[in-house]
């Protein structure tokens, strides 16, 4: 395998994780907080993983934080 198609790999991957997988976690956790408004850790389990993905994003467009 060429680094070329790793990369293609890796980045078709990388969309499924972010086009089905994600999305059906964030909808099974709004579920799940739907069911406790009141319960905070629900917003800042979100809260951790909006820092994550800013994390991520910084970190393939080269940026530090």
């Amino acid at each position: 395998m060429t680094a070329e198609q790793e990369y293609q790999r890796n980045a078709e991957q990388i969309e499924n994780l972010i086009a089905q997988l994600l999305k059906h976690e964030l909808e099974a956790h709004a579920g799940k907080a739907a069911a406790r408004p009141a319960d905070w850790s629900y917003a800042g389990s979100l809260g951790h993983v909006r820092e994550g993905l800013a994390e991520l994003l910084d970190f393939l467009g080269g940026n530090e934080r």
